[in-house]
C-alpha cells in the first residue's frame, strides 16, 4: 500500500546536467553584467557615448580574436571570408549585419548619456515579442501553449508599459525592430556562430 502512494504522488524531478546549470549561471551573471554597464555608461558624463562606444569595439577586437583562436573556431572565420569572396552579394549582407549591430552598440552607449536609457530599456522589453513574430512570419515556428501564455503575459505588461509611459520614443523601435532583423539575417545567411562576431568588429570598427 505504501509504495502504491508513493507512486501516486510521486513527481518526476528534471535532471539538470552540470553543462546547463554551469550555462545558465553565466547566462544570469552576463546579464547582470549587462545591466550594469548599461548603468554604469550613465555615469561617464566627460563622453558622449561614441567614444565609449568606440573604445568597446576596439578592445573587443584582440580578446575576441584571441577567445576564438583557443577555442579552435577560426576555420569558422576563413569560411566567413571564403564565402564573401566567392558568393555573389554575401558581403553586402555582412555590411547590412555590421550597420545593424553597429547602431545597436552605438544607442546602448549613447542613450544613457543622453537621456534615452528608458526608451532604450523599454526597447528590449519589448524585443522578445517582436521576435516572437519574425519566427513565426519567416521561420514558420510554431509556439507551445505554455509559450503562448507566456507570450499573453508579456504583451500585457508591454500594453500596460506603454499606456504608462503616453509615448514611443525612436530608440524603442531602433531596439525592437533592428534586433530581430540582424537575427533573421543571421539565420538566413548560415552566420549564426562565433566568427560572425569578429568580423562585424572588423567592418564597423
Amino acid at each position: 500500500m505504501k509504495k502504491i502512494i508513493t507512486n501516486i504522488f510521486y513527481i518526476p524531478t528534471m535532471q539538470i546536467s552540470t553543462k546547463t546549470s554551469l550555462g545558465v549561471t553565466l547566462n544570469i551573471i552576463s546579464s547582470a553584467l549587462f545591466a550594469l554597464m548599461f548603468a554604469y555608461t550613465s555615469l561617464l558624463n566627460e563622453l558622449q557615448g561614441h567614444e565609449t562606444d568606440g573604445w568597446r569595439v576596439l578592445f573587443t577586437m584582440p580578446f575576441l580574436t584571441v577567445f576564438i583562436l583557443l577555442k579552435g573556431c577560426w576555420p569558422l572565420v576563413l569560411g566567413i571570408y571564403t564565402r564573401m569572396r566567392y558568393e555573389k552579394y554575401f558581403w553586402l549582407t555582412r555590411l547590412l549585419s555590421s550597420f545593424l549591430v553597429g547602431a545597436q552598440l552605438w544607442l546602448f552607449m549613447w542613450a544613457p548619456v543622453n537621456g534615452y536609457g528608458l526608451a532604450v530599456s523599454l526597447g528590449y522589453f519589448i524585443m522578445p515579442i517582436t521576435m516572437v513574430i519574425i519566427g513565426r512570419l519567416a521561420f514558420q515556428e510554431r509556439l507551445t501553449p505554455h509559450q503562448k501564455v507566456a507570450c499573453l503575459f508579456a504583451l500585457i505588461a508591454i500594453i500596460n508599459l506603454l499606456i504608462v509611459s503616453q509615448s514611443v520614443l525612436w530608440p524603442v523601435w531602433v531596439v525592437c525592430i533592428g534586433y530581430p532583423i540582424y537575427f533573421w539575417l543571421h539565420k538566413k545567411t548560415n552566420t549564426n556562430n562565433i566568427s560572425c562576431f569578429l568580423y562585424r568588429n572588423e567592418i564597423y570598427q
